[in-house]
């Protein structure tokens, strides 16, 4: 499903906002999200960045090892 919105052209509070790139640019990364509505469930920010991390590479370890590549390969550090 493609979505109707893009950074340049959302909705907030049912209203069109208009993103230009001057705005964008003076925004730079000094910004929290560039989505107004980001779905997320209640309990997203229990863990904290540590523990995704740490969470997340453990998958990664195991889709990688899926895939049959070499893990202990120089080229991955």
């Amino acid at each position: 499903m493609k979505q109707n919105e893009t950074l340049l052209n959302i909705r907030l509070n049912g209203e069109q906002i208009e993103l230009s790139d001057m705005h964008i640019d003076d925004m730079g990364d000094d910004h929290i999200s560039t989505s107004v509505e980001t779905p997320m469930r209640a309990d997203a920010f229990e863990k904290t960045d540590e523990q995704k991390i740490a969470e997340i590479e453990g998958h990664f370890r195991a889709i990688m090892e899926t895939l049959g590549l070499d893990l202990t390969d120089d080229s991955w550090k």
